[in-house]
């Protein structure tokens, strides 16, 4: 009878230290699972600013493209077809609206 008990307390001893260190490889696992994914975050958030700081750059050198076309629309609109038609002022008013369009998108980009 002796025998059996130790057994049996044994057995409960080894159960729960198997517990345990279940319970601690996890708990490990899942912290290091959760600094990978922190660092990816990271990473990405980098390249997000990079991304937005490139598309800004590349808005503002669009805008200014626009803004010297607008000098010499008369000479451009004779290059494009679809503008080919139009009249200047109408050709003029179309770039303006999207040098305005521009303007205000690298204003909010530039908030955020």
């Amino acid at each position: 009878m002796q025998k059996n008990r130790i057994w049996f307390i044994l057995f409960i001893i080894l159960l729960i230290i198997n517990i345990i260190g279940t319970y601690i490889y996890l708990s490990i696992n899942s912290t290091s699972q959760i600094n990978e994914k922190d660092i990816l975050i990271k990473q990405l958030k980098e390249e997000l600013i990079s991304i937005k700081s490139d598309y800004i750059s590349n808005a503002k050198e669009l805008k200014y493209l626009l803004e010297a076309l607008l000098e010499n629309s008369d000479e451009l609109q004779a290059y494009l077809p679809e503008y080919k038609e139009i009249n200047k002022d109408i050709f003029e008013e179309k770039l303006r609206q999207k040098i305005v369009k521009l303007d205000i998108l690298i204003s909010s980009m530039e908030e955020n």
